[in-house]
């Protein structure tokens, strides 16, 4: 693609900007990560999104994927929560099977840090959690719990939850966010905002 500081070429031939190509992308990803949040503990990876995206928008970006895939899921977040939804890029996996340090921005907008790697994925896994219920997947056997794909595991299939030989189901996990409006919930566990 030619154009000197153009981000990507529109169908048409024309180049345009960043928010440009992303106001067509986030409805195109926001239905297809729904998609993905009706089965239980699927996910899919950052290139397969950027796959999907591309193609149903027709737009062909300049940038390589790890320039841009970071702030694009902050602002997929972002629209998500402020429609209401859950933030549905925490489906997005990098190719290892974690949302990788391509998440800290997103977690960020949503007023929510990593301190570690660790923090980060739990931080994702929690978030899927609120992505599964809100696109009501079928609850798995054992009720849900929160983990974090394996590397390789890819979207849209459902990852089947590990069988569990004489253990009692884990304990359902503490809600950090508003079921209402997405906003990290104080250590009362009542939104401000809602209550």
């Amino acid at each position: 693609m030619s154009g000197i500081g153009a981000f990507a070429r529109a169908r048409d031939g024309s180049l345009i900007g960043r928010s440009a190509a992303e106001s067509e992308w986030i409805p195109i990803a926001r239905e297809f990560l729904a998609t993905v949040a009706s089965r239980p503990y699927a996910v899919t990876t950052q290139r397969e999104l950027a796959q999907h995206v591309l193609s149903r928008s027709g737009i062909e970006v300049n940038p390589s994927l790890n320039k841009w895939i970071g702030t694009f899921l902050t602002h997929l977040t972002q629209a998500c929560v402020a429609e209401g939804e859950p933030p549905l890029g925490a489906l997005v996996t990098a190719d290892h099977g974690k949302v990788g340090p391509a998440f800290d921005e997103a977690l960020a907008s949503l007023e929510l840090g990593a301190e570690t790697p660790k923090d980060r994925e739990r931080l994702a896994a929690e978030l899927r959690l609120q992505c599964y219920r809100w696109a009501d997947a079928p609850e798995p056997a054992g009720g849900w719990r929160l983990q974090s794909p394996a590397a390789g595991e890819r979207s849209p299939r459902a990852r089947a939850p590990r069988a569990t030989a004489h253990r009692a189901p884990a304990p359902e996990p503490v809600a950090v966010y508003c079921p209402s409006c997405f906003v990290q919930l104080p250590a009362t566990g009542v939104c401000d905002t809602c209550a």
